[in-house]
């Protein structure tokens, strides 16, 4: 997958994907080009455990610009970012039900996705 800024001069402020996701749960995934941040979430994922759930890591971008593949199994998300410069990974606690996927920017992207299913 690939996110860029729409207009290369006007930088946008976020961009986050929620998966694993219901009607009450999901593991979010963010970068903030601003900071340089992309931050793995699941504080939202129906985890009732004393764990870490924030992971975050700073990113070389280009405006903006950078590559990540998402990979999710039922229990657990790896996030290579840039071609594996950076890697978060995340157990995931929501029920396997939880399959949606979305996408939000507060600003204007362009992005490609490509989805892949293996079934087993």
């Amino acid at each position: 997958m690939h996110v860029k800024a729409t207009n290369p001069k006007k930088e946008y402020r976020k961009f986050a994907i929620r998966f694993a996701r219901d009607s009450r749960f999901h593991t979010g995934f963010s970068f903030r080009p601003h900071e340089g941040s992309v931050k793995i979430d699941r504080k939202a994922s129906g985890s009732r455990r004393a764990i870490i759930h924030q992971r975050r890591a700073y990113v070389n971008h280009n405006n903006g610009e950078i590559t990540y593949r998402l990979i999710l199994d039922r229990f657990s998300s790896e996030i290579f970012i840039n071609d594996g410069e950076k890697v978060l990974s995340a157990t995931i606690y929501t029920d396997i039900s939880a399959d949606g996927i979305s996408f939000f920017a507060d600003g204007d992207v362009t992005m490609d996705v490509t989805k892949y299913e293996l079934r087993i």
